[in-house]
Order: C-alpha cells, then sequence, then structure tokens
C-alpha cells in the first residue's frame, strides 16, 4: 500500500483541506482505536450515546383495543425467545421490558426486547397468538447503502 496515494485529502476550491478519505481496509483496522479520539475532537463523550427509542403508537394500540374483535381477551403478554425475558402485561412493567415499535388494526403488533435488543412480532389470529423473535443483527459496516443521484449501476 503506497500510503500518499490512498490517502486522499479532499479540498476545496481555494486548496484548503475539507477532509481526508482514507481505503475501507485502512478504517476497519483502526477504527475502535481512533473513534474515541474522533468524538473527542467533535466534541461528543467518547461512548456512544445510547439509543433514543421513538415514541411508542399508543393510539394504534387504543384503536386495536377498542375494535378488539377476538374470541379471546385483550392479550398484554410479550415473551422473547432469544433471551427469555417476558412479561404478563407490558403497558404496565416499571421498568418497561418490551418497547412497541408497530401495530396495526388487523392484529400485528412488533415489539423491541429491551433487554437483548431482538424484534418480537405478535400475531394475533382469531383463535389464536403466534410470536416470533430475530435477534438483532449488527450491521455490517462495509454493507452500507448511499442512496442519491449519480449512481453508477446501469
Amino acid at each position: 500500500m503506497d500510503t500518499k496515494s490512498d490517502i486522499l485529502y479532499l479540498c476545496n476550491a481555494q486548496g484548503e483541506v475539507l477532509s481526508v478519505q482514507l481505503p475501507i481496509q485502512v478504517w476497519t483496522q483502526i477504527e475502535a482505536k481512533v473513534m474515541p479520539l474522533v468524538r473527542e475532537a467533535l466534541g461528543k463523550s467518547a461512548e456512544p450515546e445510547e439509543e433514543s427509542l421513538p415514541p411508542e403508537p399508543m393510539t394504534d394500540w387504543q384503536t386495536l383495543v377498542e375494535y378488539w374483535d377476538f374470541k379471546y381477551p385483550v392479550n398484554t403478554e410479550v415473551h422473547c425467545d432469544v433471551c427469555a425475558s417476558s412479561t404478563e402485561d407490558w403497558t404496565k412493567d416499571e421498568p418497561r421490558k418490551f418497547w412497541l415499535r408497530a401495530c396495526n388494526l388487523g392484529g400485528l403488533l412488533r415489539y423491541r426486547c429491551l433487554n437483548c435488543q431482538a424484534m418480537i412480532t405478535k400475531r394475533l389470529y382469531k383463535d389464536k397468538i403466534k410470536f416470533e423473535a430475530k435477534p438483532e443483527q449488527e450491521k455490517d459496516p462495509l454493507l452500507n447503502a448511499v442512496y442519491g443521484s449519480g449512481s453508477t449501476r446501469k
């Protein structure tokens, strides 16, 4: 690897350096070591901020409960098959074990397990309830999608 030609200095029209670009092979080797320094230089905490949860769609949940026409009573039970976390009533847990991510009138509910971050799908059928849990999948930094004009793919 030729260090001079592999590191790109991106400049404006006046020749002032705006940023530096590294090959992905280099970045993957040094990312863990340099990120605390980068965060510090940008004025951010050394530790990544905890992901804030979006608001729960409680109006959708209330609509589902209001129009409930299943053969069984309103069911607030949620369980995670990934980490074995469970609750009889997710709406009353303190602290919360599950976070409602989506809910629709058709009886499809999605939760995030706050213990292991798995996504739990709860499907309400007329005569039964089905749960499915998928473990959280880490995103591969090499597979980040880039959207916008100028696509080179034809």
